[in-house]
């Protein structure tokens, strides 16, 4: 089972996202979290990969990448505000939601 979970910030993503991957025995992975892992495999700190992420866009792919590559391997909610288009690109079965709220703050 593969579901892509989105919304904009402080929408409750990550607090959905771990709730309903906990209750469906689904791993968790979201977006920023391979975002740090990629800052900590380049030995950068986080502000400086993320300078450096302004301006490569190989960056997004990588983490783009990784999100898909975990994504075909099934069981996981994918948090990442572009899961549910990179499922759509793949061609990748999914449940697909979008959490919309009037206020985000």
């Amino acid at each position: 089972m593969l579901i892509t979970l989105a919304g904009l910030p402080g929408s409750g993503t990550s607090t959905v996202g771990r709730e309903v991957a906990a209750r469906l025995g689904l791993d968790h992975l979201d977006g920023g979290s391979v975002f740090r892992a990629l800052a900590a495999e380049a030995g950068m700190s986080l502000a400086e990969f993320a300078a450096v992420a302004e301006g490569d866009d190989r960056i997004d792919r990588a983490l783009d990448d990784r999100l898909v590559d975990r994504a075909r391997e099934g069981d996981v909610l994918l948090e990442s505000r572009l899961a549910g288009w990179l499922a759509t690109r793949n061609a990748l079965r999914a449940l697909r939601v979008w959490i919309h709220c009037d206020e985000v703050g």
